[in-house]
């Protein structure tokens, strides 16, 4: 049988979905900060010699759309996250 794009997981995803639209006009600067995790597109090795496609986790300023900073990680994981988080608040913080 021949898949119908238009049934199963993914057209029900597309669906159901609602865009997100949001007036940044009225938003300060770090006033809310994004945090998301990418598989990238490329295998690479670690250093115990597996291949894995690694995770970039970025931090992103809402109003500017600016990356604050990024983590290239093997996986999505809370250790990581809390690094990327502390690193970018240490690098931000003012005397």
């Amino acid at each position: 049988a021949i898949a119908n794009p238009s049934y199963g997981r993914d057209a029900a995803q597309k669906a159901l979905a609602q865009p997100m639209h949001r007036d940044k006009t009225t938003i300060g600067a770090l006033e809310w900060v994004s945090l998301d995790g990418r598989t990238l597109d490329f295998w690479t090795l670690t250093d115990d010699g597996r291949a894995v496609r690694m995770t970039m986790l970025a931090l992103v300023d809402v109003a500017s759309n600016m990356v604050l900073d990024y983590e290239l990680t093997v996986s999505e994981n809370a250790v990581d996250t809390a690094r990327l988080i502390r690193r970018s608040c240490q690098t931000r913080t003012t005397s």
